[in-house]
């Protein structure tokens, strides 16, 4: 029997997750590999196919981005590392809309999106607030909200209409 509870809700927000009920723009990824929650997803060679980006070109070509994958509680977590959809999954990515994201640097309201595409950082696809090496800046995004290196911001992201041609 339960006999006494925390007060404490736990974090206001986690990775990936959406910030509010505003209109957005959903789409469903096949991934090959493990997908953090919170991540740029970019054009694999397949239909409907997507990856972490690998290059700065997977980031800066518009034509290749899809989306930001979402948190989903409709998976198991483990209990240590960080929640992820597992290999050969369908992940939802957000397309237009806003949600939290992890970021790597102190970020400001207003200030440009940069993503990793070289190892470092918190990982392929993850954010940043300043170009550095192995970040590219992204179009169509921005912060909403300020935070500190580690902590979470809320991204607004606003992606173009996609085609699904495998990218040359």
């Amino acid at each position: 029997m339960q006999t006494s509870y925390s007060t404490d809700q736990g974090a206001a927000a986690y990775e990936g997750q959406l910030y509010d009920s505003g209109f957005t723009d959903k789409i469903s990824i096949k991934c090959l590999t493990a997908i953090l929650f919170g991540r740029l997803l970019v054009k694999d060679t397949g239909d409907f196919q997507g990856k972490l980006p690998s290059s700065a070109l997977d980031v800066t070509n518009a034509q290749r981005t899809l989306g930001l994958s979402l948190s989903t509680q409709a998976l198991e977590q483990s209990l240590t590392g960080d929640p992820q959809y597992p290999e050969k999954s369908v992940v939802s990515t957000l397309r237009k809309g806003r949600a939290w994201v992890k970021v790597e640097d102190t970020v400001t309201p207003g200030s440009d999106v940069y993503v990793r595409h070289a190892a470092g950082g918190n990982g392929l696809g993850s954010f940043a607030g300043a170009a550095n090496t192995g970040l590219a800046k992204l179009a169509g995004a921005q912060f909403l909200t300020g935070a500190s290196a580690n902590g979470l911001a809320v991204i607004e992201v606003n992606f173009p209409a996609t085609t699904f041609t495998p990218p040359a």
